[in-house]
């Protein structure tokens, strides 16, 4: 009997899921699991609950991004990954080779370039950028593209509000009194 696709995608995602956390224990790469991820979300929505859980994500953050940490955090168990990688790593060559006149719609500026597009933002060493690679970072705060992309936009206006505000506020304080 032939194996199904969804048979082999469990059984490559254990596998890989087994391969990384042997990875990261001998590299010291800090990995969360996507399920202690959600569930975590989902008892942070019940502030009345209190939760280890949330405490022990964000002990394994600090642990990753802090001063002796690698600045990795391994996710594993994510479901459908071998499907979701190979639908988005096409992807990848589509956006890279776009004109530049299109990467900078979807490039960020105010958030460091951090968020969307990046190539030659980022510092390597002091005042040298690194043009080697471009980066796409996408760091939704919700599991819909649609609203992260639409609270981002709303985000982007109140910033721009700010900015214009707080100009205003400085060229009052050059007027005399």
């Amino acid at each position: 009997m032939p194996t199904t696709t969804a048979a082999r995608d469990g059984e490559g995602a254990a596998a890989a899921a087994a391969a990384a956390a042997a990875a990261a224990a001998t590299t010291g790469v800090v990995t969360i699991s996507y399920h202690d991820l959600i569930s975590s979300s989902q008892q942070q929505q019940q502030p009345t609950q209190p939760s280890s859980l949330h405490d022990n994500l964000l002990t394994k953050i600090g642990q990753a991004y802090g001063e002796s940490g690698l600045g990795i955090v391994l996710i594993t168990d994510v479901p459908q990954f071998p499907t979701l990688r190979s639908t988005l790593l096409p992807l990848i060559q589509t956006l890279a080779t776009l004109p530049p006149s299109q990467l900078v719609r979807v490039e960020c500026p105010k958030a460091g370039y951090q968020v969307g597009w990046s190539h030659g933002r980022e510092r390597v060493e002091g005042d040298r950028f690194d043009a080697g690679k471009g980066s796409f970072y996408f760091n939704p705060l919700v599991d819909d593209l649609g609203v992260a992309v639409m609270n981002r936009r709303k985000m982007m206006r109140r910033l721009d509000a700010s900015d214009a505000a707080n100009a205003d506020d400085d060229a009052d304080d050059d007027q005399p009194t």
